[in-house]
């Protein structure tokens, strides 16, 4: 149980701060750069017509509502505009022409669309839409750090209320105030971390979310336990079906299950949801 990478959660409750945190890209080379006045209609005209094409929930006016994001931040005007990143955010979006499963389509690419002078070590104020850092660089903390990997990011212990923890850690704020602790191991509840440490899954075993070891081809098993393309079926870990193939649940499929598997929803659809 994963959560949503973060272009996702920005497109459906508040884009602009993709502009001033990290674009994405299929791949970085052939990029063209894009220009700032013609940013908000290339990314919208490109995701409204990935959703068309995939047969998402597209509204009529989708072109309207996703360009009004994508335009400089407000309180942004010193900010400096990279051409060459907005071409990254559009291929991005180009890319969800596939029709391909979530995660699938794109990876991210470490950039910035807006950005500030600050250099590495000087001191920023951390904003969910605005960002002085350099390009590269982000605010973490008060200071201006590298933009992606562990750099600057809270450890172990340490206040985690305007930041993702490093890596093998989560935000628990539990006790009332937010601190990065080691992410559940096997047999560990993973109610509210919703991961666990590396290679385990976070799955629901009768009334709770527990970590557990993914179960191997032929092991018995209990409902989505099982390793990557793999899905529980009578109690066994078997490999999952193709589009097309008959099934009862939808633990038997890549995708859904309705009397056929189906393919995976289109990555794109998670624009409209």
């Amino acid at each position: 149980m994963n959560h949503r990478p973060l272009l996702f959660a920005l497109v459906v409750t508040g884009p602009l701060a993709l502009l001033s945190a990290v674009g994405c890209s299929s791949d970085d080379s052939g990029v063209s750069s894009v220009a700032e006045a013609d940013l908000p209609s290339r990314i919208a005209d490109a995701a409204c017509r990935a959703g068309r094409k995939c047969s998402c929930d597209v509204p009529a006016s989708c072109e309207t509502n996703i360009a009004r994001f994508f335009g400089r931040p407000e309180g942004g005007e010193a900010l400096s505009y990279d051409a060459q990143c907005a071409g990254k955010v559009v291929a991005y979006y180009d890319a969800l022409n596939s029709c391909r499963g979530f995660g699938e389509s794109a990876q991210p690419t470490c950039c910035r669309v807006y950005y500030g002078p600050k250099r590495v070590g000087e001191s920023c104020t951390p904003s969910d839409t605005l960002d002085d850092c350099g390009p590269g660089l982000r605010c973490a903390g008060g200071t201006c750090v590298a933009l992606c990997g562990d750099a600057g990011k809270p450890q172990l212990g340490e206040s985690c209320e305007f930041g993702s923890c490093a890596a093998g850690l989560w935000c628990d704020d539990s006790s009332g105030s937010a601190e990065c602790a080691p992410l559940p191991g096997a047999g560990e509840s993973c109610n509210d971390s919703f991961e666990c440490a590396a290679g385990l899954n976070c799955v629901r075993l009768q009334s709770a979310d527990v970590c557990v070891i993914p179960g191997a081809l032929g092991e018995a098993c209990e409902p989505y336990t099982c390793g990557d393309g793999m899905g529980c079926v009578e109690g066994v870990c078997a490999t999952k079906k193709p589009a097309g193939s008959i099934c009862e649940v939808d633990e038997e499929c890549f995708g859904v299950c309705e009397g056929l598997c189906l393919d995976p929803r289109p990555e794109a659809c998670f624009l409209f949801p």
